[in-house]
């Protein structure tokens, strides 16, 4: 543990990992604003999972009131290397929400992380365009809004198997599909399969022992206090007493697949949709979900490749935004992050 800032009652310490009452913040914290508003109900789980992370806590007389932790990542974009971090978790205490401490926070930490590298450096972080009170601060701290990036759902009643689908084994295979998804997503920006195996699950689907298509799915656990639009009332009130149907959907323990790391050989797409619902089948889910860049290859290939079902159809249209701040880097590199598609992690996201 290392202080970085100590005036009155009030400490900024950094850590590898959140502490324990970081965690708890974490934990009760409210996500969302005018969107989707939710708990994760896995935040212990994915906080063990983190590598290459340092945990900023603010105190007030040795209690949290804000945390965000930042993932360290090296990135190559268009030949050139970066040093990238990642906000993986930014919460305030709701009593002390609204006022200087997220700013504060933010300001010391940045100050921090810019010294640590002499390499061009981009701190970047995800908002939801509905979550006005984050973008503001993120935009006060010297962040800018370069993408946005759309949520897209999956959802199977009775998802059945598909014998050709396998979860990824052998080491020979990893290899493979590392190296497709970057030919794939080469010149993408921000490009990171850190937590690509999580649970040791991903799914590839082989024919001739050719790898045409892969996923990854990680279970993940949130409660929904809120849903936006029409739609999403009908969706909290009605969908959990309707039989049948309200398997793909329980506001108060939502269980869903997190999907990332898809690959699919060209003219092959329609693979995908099979690898979503044996993915689902097998870990005894009903529902996934994707974010993807609009601007995304991969995106416009699979967009109307398949069905996506029920839950797709009932979603709001609600993109999100990528943010980031730059730091040494020039204003022609700027440039190439404001253009080019992102890829967009749903282990960072959940």
């Amino acid at each position: 543990m290392e202080v970085l800032y100590e005036k009155g009652a009030y400490k900024i310490i950094v850590e590898e990992k959140p502490n324990t009452d970081a965690i708890e913040l974490l934990h009760t914290t409210l996500w969302g604003t005018n969107g989707p508003i939710f708990e994760h109900l896995d935040t212990q789980e994915r906080v063990l999972h983190l590598s290459a992370s340092l945990a900023f806590t603010l105190l007030k007389k040795g209690k949290t009131i804000a945390t965000c932790t930042v993932l360290e990542r090296d990135i190559e974009v268009e030949g050139k290397a970066y040093k990238t971090w990642y906000g993986r978790y930014f919460a305030v205490d709701l009593e002390y929400q609204g006022k200087v401490f997220g700013n504060l926070l933010l300001r010391e930490m940045k100050n921090y992380l810019v010294q640590l590298s002499d390499l061009p450096t981009i701190f970047y972080a995800y908002v939801d365009q509905a979550n006005p009170r984050s973008r503001k601060l993120l935009l006060h701290t010297g962040f800018e809004v370069i993408r946005s990036f759309e949520t897209s759902v999956f959802s199977r009643m009775y998802p059945k198997k598909d014998p050709r689908v396998t979860k990824i084994r052998s080491s020979e295979d990893i290899e493979n599909i590392l190296l497709l998804l970057k030919t794939q997503n080469e010149n993408n920006t921000f490009l990171n399969f850190d937590n690509l195996f999580f649970q040791n699950n991903y799914f590839i689907l082989k024919e001739d022992n050719e790898i045409i298509a892969g996923i990854q799915a990680s279970i993940t656990k949130w409660k929904i206090r809120k849903l936006p639009g029409f739609s999403g009332k009908i969706i909290i009130k009605v969908l959990p007493h309707v039989p049948f149907i309200s398997r793909l959907f329980n506001p108060k323990d939502f269980r869903f697949a997190a999907f990332e790391g898809i690959y699919c050989k060209k003219g092959r797409e329609a693979e995908v949709f099979k690898l979503m619902e044996s993915a689902c089948a097998e870990l005894k889910l009903y529902t996934g979900m994707v974010w993807m860049d609009p601007e995304l290859e991969l995106s416009k290939r699979i967009k109307n490749a398949g069905e996506w079902g029920l839950m797709d159809k009932m979603r709001e249209d609600l993109p999100a935004h990528v943010v980031a701040g730059f730091q040494n880097v020039s204003d022609r590199d700027q440039q190439i992050f404001h253009k080019n598609p992102v890829y967009i992690s749903a282990f960072d996201l959940t």
